[in-house]
């Protein structure tokens, strides 16, 4: 998996700015919050595909869950 950010500054920074209690409460925030903006992954927009929009658009043509992720990530 890729490294994120707040991973990237956490592993730098050094031990005894890491250790204080404030620090790892704020590095922790830091970590939820990035994780919030991460969006959704392809199996959640799968399910999403399925049990919502399923296989037809609005004019009835049929549409396949490839087609319709590349277009959503295009938006």
């Amino acid at each position: 998996m890729k490294q994120t950010a707040v991973e990237w500054l956490e592993s730098n920074l050094p031990t005894a700015f890491k250790d204080l209690t404030i620090n790892k409460q704020l590095i922790e925030q830091a970590k939820e919050m990035e994780k919030q903006q991460q969006g959704y992954s392809e199996e959640d927009m799968k399910r999403a595909f399925y049990y919502g929009y399923c296989c037809e658009n609005k004019y009835g043509i049929e549409v396949t869950f490839n087609d319709w992720f590349i277009k959503f990530k295009n938006k």
